[in-house]
């Protein structure tokens, strides 16, 4: 019987937790991303674009999945290491506009919860 990734986390942790599989699918992918603290992390705004959907889809979907994102490696940053991050963007939008002092940002391991959710529903 197949496991159902869309409903049950702990199923989804099993594909996340194979370490091996994640370093394969991440060069195999490519989907760009920044390093920062060794691993690649991406903005909402990255993942907006990757998935094609809208800002207010990542929202929602944060919300409702707050948790098991956070254990695989969503995290707010803000101050010493929002600006570090920032560093390592120059030359991007992130510095223009008004003043950012929270981002969000995602792990590979966060981008791929939703992946996994998706693939098993085709």
């Amino acid at each position: 019987m197949a496991k159902d990734l869309t409903a049950s986390s702990h199923d989804r942790q099993n594909v996340l937790n194979n370490r091996y599989a994640l370093q394969q699918a991440e060069q195999h992918l490519g989907l760009g991303g920044a390093t920062f603290e060794g691993e690649t992390v991406f903005t909402k705004a990255q993942v907006v674009s990757l998935y094609d959907v809208t800002d207010r889809t990542i929202e929602r979907y944060l919300a409702s999945h707050e948790d098991e994102l956070k254990s695989n490696g969503y995290q707010i940053l803000k101050g010493k290491k929002l600006r570090e991050f920032k560093g390592l963007l120059d030359g991007t939008d992130i510095n223009d506009g008004t003043k950012t002092s929270i981002l969000g940002v995602f792990s590979f391991r966060a981008v791929l919860i939703r992946s996994i959710s998706e693939q098993a529903v085709k």
